[in-house]
């Protein structure tokens, strides 16, 4: 996509999410969106990871550090990548695909085998004249 040099960081992150088959989304940061979010949202075996995509040194605003620490602090994972990082954000998400799956059960279809009783209709009461 992008010829920056963080640019082709994001392109190859999503790349290696792609090719593990991860959930992921870029969040658009214009207009009313927060100032700090990481570059990238996914998810791994039911784990939030955020990685937020450097070039060179990868230095992070204050704004991202925060953002970064509220997540760590939520039992979400954030990682800084950078060209050189690569390798790291690899062995992240094994670790994450070999952690027990988080799941959520989903709600039942309600059964109708049983007698369905409709409440009152309140009245209203008239008084003659």
């Amino acid at each position: 996509m992008a010829n920056t040099p963080e640019g082709l960081v994001k392109d190859k992150v999503r790349a290696i999410l792609k090719a593990a088959g991860i959930y992921h989304f870029t969040p658009m940061s214009f207009g009313m969106a927060r100032s700090g979010i990481p570059d990238i949202i996914a998810c791994v075996n039911g784990r939030f990871l955020a990685i937020e995509c450097k070039a060179g040194r990868g230095k992070v605003t204050t704004l991202q550090a925060a953002e970064i620490a509220n997540i760590v602090r939520s039992g979400g994972v954030a990682l800084v990548i950078t060209e050189h990082d690569l390798d790291l954000l690899r062995s992240v998400i094994r670790t994450l695909h070999g952690m027990v799956p988080i799941t959520i059960p989903t709600p039942q279809e309600p059964t109708h085998d049983h007698e369905v009783i409709e409440a009152p209709v309140a009245r209203r009461r008239t008084t003659g004249t």
